[in-house]
């Protein structure tokens, strides 16, 4: 079965857990999302086309959206057109309760043929409710990202990880934080009196009035893994949100405390219970005073709880990785729907040659070709460890460190087709996080750019310096965006890519390489202040009447300085909630008053509601130029604001 897997990896969390092992499986292909929707690619082609375009191109047998974060950034429309393509379309809730959560994935389940809900309560409503098919797949872990580490002792006791959901400037969340607090404080007194070694670690515990005399910090992942190896007991609780009653829910930490070895102390949980067995694989409380009845049994019995934390963790090896999870979960979606009996399309083989010394060791030197330059690619003996029909890619040493990942699955359909020697590609920036993105926070706080669009911004010379460029055909390319015919360097004439010109470079647009730039300094010009600053010039230019859709909520907040640049053409806000009241000094108007006010432009600035208040506005689309901030790379930005 041949799958594209499109979702928010930029998230570690969700890298670790999905966009890893799923990357190890063959003919599945993963693509992070979130930078082409926060920076615009391509010169203004949209994710939604990127997306499309492979799906046409790959014949894949199934469409993974893994709905996390990116659930409401794409329209309907989009979903209409991946099943003209006809492939199936699966989706993964990772958070399905409680009930608001559960109401707002239901929303969406028209879009999908296939639903898997790490919630068995909620499985069973939607098997008796949907259409589409519902699957009940549990949590597992990467055992790549945690596993035992040697300690040589206890430091403590009792342990709690996690962020404080309710401290500092955060205000209570539709969570389990307040119930949280409370029995943590509980525990932190039993454990004073006890002369238990109690500590709570994560974001945030500083910022408690009793708490913070316990809090241990926020860990990275390594001490996060140090911590449970040197922990006697780990609480572990698995609530859905604050309601007065112990609501349980599985967690991801579940499986990753027990794939550390440690022995977890959790909330009664019926659904937990029949994937451990209770009291001899992880440990189960119902109220306070059995909690603390279990703490001061198993701090006691070393000989027992140790045997708890081993069975727990070979119970998770052995049952509840991802990898098991994403093998039952496609072995379901083939049964489901059939992949197509034709063989898979044959495809190019495309090997990697390092160019210069590279780091020993680096897991991206393995299977590759190293010569000391390019040129030796010519002589006989190399050329011959060249595949037949295949093609090369070259990447200097000193990029090597910094490859997140190479994926040519996105090309290798057109390379199948391509006769030119030479294939164009493009491979994605990350710079260090600037901090938050008050205006896509949805997207994750990406900084960068793919590397043709950097040329275009304006490419740092500091990091310019990283990538070697070549000359063909008069035109400068960077190197490692170009994949070259193998026949090239098993060539008998001379200077075979002397000869090439641009009819011999086919512009696939496809990115094939993720690199980690380690260098802050100058950000690149963010695809949203380009968008702005054009739409801003041709309100000035043209004197245009223009209002904005949205006067809460996360972007708009960067709206108000292009406002005051600008206040000429400014007609107020438009937001139901808040109509009647004003915001920086402007009106907020109902937005039943749009025909009356007559702009020429509207800014869509709603971060939740603005696909819905788009397609709402479809039918005055001819009276009203609509903006969506929340899609750069709509066709709009692109009209000349007339």
């Amino acid at each position: 079965m041949k799958i594209l897997v499109i979702g928010n990896f930029s998230s570690a969390y969700v890298e670790q857990s999905w966009g890893a092992p799923l990357r190890k499986r063959r003919n599945t292909q993963v693509v992070d999302i979130i930078p082409l929707l926060s920076q615009g690619f391509q010169h203004g082609e949209s994710a939604e086309g990127y997306v499309l375009s492979l799906l046409r191109q790959g014949d894949f047998d199934l469409f993974f959206f893994y709905s996390d974060g990116i659930q409401t950034l794409f329209p309907e429309s989009f979903f209409d057109a991946v099943r003209a393509i006809r492939v199936p379309i699966l989706t993964f809730h990772a958070d399905d309760e409680p009930e608001k959560q559960f109401e707002l994935n239901s929303r969406h389940d028209a879009r999908f043929d296939i639903i898997a809900s790490c919630s068995a309560r909620a499985h069973a409503r939607r098997a008796r409710a949907s259409s589409s098919h519902s699957l009940y797949l549990p949590w597992g872990f990467n055992p790549d990202n945690f596993y035992p580490v040697p300690t040589s002792g206890y430091d403590y006791d009792l342990v709690f990880i996690g962020k404080h959901k309710v401290g500092g400037k955060n205000a209570p969340t539709n969570e389990d934080g307040i119930e949280r607090q409370q029995i943590l404080v509980e525990l932190k007194e039993f454990a004073d009196r006890a002369g238990i070694r109690f500590a709570v670690f994560g974001m945030d515990w500083d910022q408690h009035p009793i708490l913070k005399e316990v809090d241990g910090g926020a860990l990275n992942h390594d001490e996060m893994l140090s911590v449970y190896g040197r922990s006697k007991l780990v609480f572990n609780p698995g609530w859905s949100f604050d309601s007065g009653v112990h609501n349980y829910q599985i967690k991801l930490r579940h499986f990753e405390v027990a794939g550390c070895r440690a022995c977890q102390i959790t909330n009664h949980n019926p659904e937990l219970a029949e994937l451990f067995r209770p009291n001899e694989e992880v440990l189960f409380y119902r109220d306070l005073e059995s909690l603390k009845d279990t703490i001061l049994h198993y701090l006691q019995a070393d000989e027992t709880r140790e045997a708890i934390a081993e069975a727990g963790y070979l119970r998770a090896l052995r049952e509840h990785t991802m990898g098991h999870r994403l093998d039952d979960l496609f072995e379901e979606c083939a049964r489901l729907f059939p992949p197509s009996a034709s063989p898979l399309q044959t495809t190019p083989q495309v090997i990697r040659v390092i160019v210069g010394a590279c780091a020993p060791g680096n897991p991206h030197a393995r299977d590759c070709l190293q010569i000391e330059r390019m040129d030796d690619l010519f002589r006989p003996d190399i050329a011959e460890q060249l595949p037949n029909g295949g093609y090369v890619h070259l990447i200097s040493g000193t990029i090597l460190p910094l490859i997140r990942t190479t994926d040519y699955g996105s090309v290798l359909p057109m390379l199948a087709r391509c006769k030119a020697p030479i294939t164009h590609c493009d491979s994605l920036l990350r710079l260090p996080p600037l901090g938050k993105n008050p205006v896509q926070v949805d997207r994750g706080n990406f900084n960068g750019s793919t590397l043709n669009q950097a040329r275009s911004l304006g490419l740092p010379p500091s990091i310019g310096a990283y990538f070697e460029e070549m000359v063909i055909s008069g035109r400068n390319y960077f190197q490692i965006n170009l994949l070259f015919a193998a026949h090239l360097f098993k060539s008998a004439a001379p200077d075979p890519l002397d000869s090439l010109d641009r009819n011999d470079i086919y512009e696939s647009q496809r990115l094939i390489c993720d690199l980690d730039i380690p260098q802050r300094g100058p950000a690149f010009k963010t695809c949203l202040n380009q968008r702005l600053a054009d739409a801003f010039c041709a309100i000035e230019q043209l004197e245009l009447k223009y209002v904005v859709w949205g006067a809460a909520g996360e972007m708009s907040i960067i709206l108000p300085c292009w406002i005051d640049d600008h206040p000429s053409g400014f007609l107020g806000y438009l937001d139901r909630s808040l109509a009647g009241q004003s915001k920086g000094g402007h009106i907020i108007h109902s937005p039943e008053r749009l025909d009356e006010l007559q702009p020429d432009l509207v800014f869509i600035a709603a971060t939740i509601s603005g696909p819905t208040i788009f397609e709402s506005m479809r039918d005055q689309r001819a009276r009203y130029l609509l903006l969506p901030l929340y899609d750069l790379n709509h066709r709009n930005w692109f009209c000349g604001f007339s």
